[in-house]
């Protein structure tokens, strides 16, 4: 299932590099989502 414009929502952060320091700031927007009977793995976990 996947939220209405209601759900919406802005979630991020940002990451700091370089020499000199720089900060960037990032952002992804996305609506709320249910997900039922669904495998998740990782790779390194084997």
């Amino acid at each position: 299932m996947i939220g209405g414009a209601g759900t919406f929502a802005y979630n991020g952060g940002g990451t700091n590099k370089g020499d000199p320091f720089q900060q960037i700031g990032r952002t992804v927007g996305a609506p709320a989502a249910r997900f039922r009977e669904i495998n998740v793995f990782t790779y390194s976990r084997r």
